[in-house]
């Protein structure tokens, strides 16, 4: 047996100490980038859990002048902020003092939270030489001077915002209804007047500054209405949720009202999720032809008479617009052309491929080629969201694929579209819960 002696033995330990040592220098960039990484990561993740804290305010109980659908407003505003991961705080019906109590609260709760702050109020507004206020129910206003005793300055909410240094605010003002006290104002100003967001907030009206908006004549404010639906779009940035609303309030008010926005917004900020990357068309599901009434044939597209030969692809962003010699409905795509002609009454924006659009008092699905890809034949439509979307016939609603096959039945009341694999419905007005994509109640 060979022996080996201590020296030659030391030597090859120090050997293979020197080749660790080696290994781990060449080693510890890697090592330290990925803690880097890592690190990095966590703070990504803490940018999507930021903190989101909501106060609602709905008043509709007016001695003069009342209002039948801001309670509602508000009551839905809540639900819907709550799904998207608000703390929300609700007020209906509220006085002077019950108000003025709880935007102090909401400031409070801004300060330290380093978060989203948003704040939502449908009612009466008026404007006083350019100072706007919200009208509190009970208040007992004379003369415009008592409007700035009996009401609530908007400043009080931006003060709030602003002191808390808190990352983004959002204020959206659904109070530009006609003014309940103009008999006994000397100025004859409507709506509610211009105000220049503070920084890293955005201000929203339901329709532009000094003009009025519709109550709406359903559960909700026209634009109320709207904006419930974009909230809950995926994906959506929070300029592209008004924006939409605007151009569907627009459509549906015959341009008579314009939602309104202005802006000092420095950052990106989404109700519902970040954008992702869309399917290639190739991985995108055929679109069918069952629908209610089957067809024998797919039925031949309104628009194939006047529409451009080169059909637009599902990858092209299109825009709706109002042609001025017929007042009807198209689209065009980013460099003005006409891909679709305008022949509907009504178009939404295109949603997952599809755009829901009107036609003779009935609302069907079309492509981005102008191809009918689910008949014209129900009384409401809204965008497809999830690969689901509500369509309404005969008073009820349900949810159909985009092949035009009825997936959850129409019993509904009220649907709203699926958001996170669940949809919020009522069977009774006031009555909702959720369900999942089978129709299924979720407990």
């Amino acid at each position: 047996m060979t022996k080996i002696s201590f020296a030659k033995f030391e030597w090859f330990r120090l050997a293979i100490v020197w080749t660790l040592v080696a290994l781990v220098s060449l080693l510890s960039p890697l090592g330290a980038e990925a803690q880097k990484d890592t690190r990095q990561l966590t703070r990504e993740d803490s940018k999507n859990q930021e903190k989101r804290i909501a106060l609602i305010i709905g008043n509709g109980s007016y001695t003069d002048s009342p209002l039948r659908n801001p309670p509602n407003d508000a009551a839905d505003m809540a639900v819907t902020l709550k799904t998207l991961g608000f703390e929300v705080s609700l007020l209906t019906n509220s006085n002077q003092t019950a108000m003025k109590r709880a935007i102090r609260s909401f400031g409070e709760q801004l300060r330290g939270s380093d978060g989203i702050g948003l704040f939502y109020y449908a009612g009466h507004g008026v404007q006083v030489k350019g100072v706007n206020y919200l009208i509190p129910v009970g208040a007992t206003v004379n003369t415009e001077e008592e409007v700035e005793y009996e009401g609530i300055d908007v400043g009080l909410v931006l003060a709030q915002m602003e002191s808390a240094k808190n990352k983004l605010n959002i204020v959206i003002l659904d109070a530009c209804r006609n003014n309940p006290f103009a008999r006994s104002f000397r100025s004859a100003d409507k709506g509610l007047a211009s105000i220049d967001a503070p920084s890293g907030t955005l201000l929203a009206y339901s329709t532009a500054p000094g003009s009025v908006a519709s109550d709406g004549t359903g559960r909700n404010g026209l634009y109320t209405q709207e904006l419930l639906k974009q909230m809950q779009t995926s994906g959506l940035s929070i300029e592209d949720v008004f924006k939409r609303v605007r151009v569907s309030v627009r459509g549906l008010t015959q341009d008579k009202q314009t939602p309104w926005e202005s802006s000092s917004l420095t950052g990106d900020f989404y109700f519902a999720g970040i954008k992702t990357v869309s399917p290639s068309p190739s991985n995108k599901a055929n679109v069918g032809s069952s629908k209610i009434v089957e067809p024998v044939n797919k039925p031949t597209p309104l628009a194939s008479k006047n529409r451009p030969t080169q059909e637009a692809s599902n990858d092209i962003e299109l825009s709706s617009f109002k042609s001025t010699s017929n007042g009807k409905f198209g689209y065009k795509d980013n460099d003005g052309k006409i891909i679709i002609p305008a022949i509907y009454d009504y178009v939404d924006y295109f949603s997952e491929g599809l755009a829901n659009v009107k036609q003779n008092g009935k609302m069907g699905f079309i492509d981005k080629t102008g191809d009918i890809v689910i008949p014209l034949q129900y009384d409401g439509a809204a965008s497809f969201s999830e690969g689901l979307a509500v369509v309404r016939l005969s008073g009820k609603m349900g949810f159909i694929d985009k092949t035009g096959k009825i997936i959850i039945p129409l019993q509904y009341y009220l649907a709203y579209p699926f958001m996170n694999g669940k949809a919020r419905v009522e069977l009774k007005p006031r009555k909702h819960f959720f369900i999942d994509k089978n129709g299924n109640k979720i407990k």
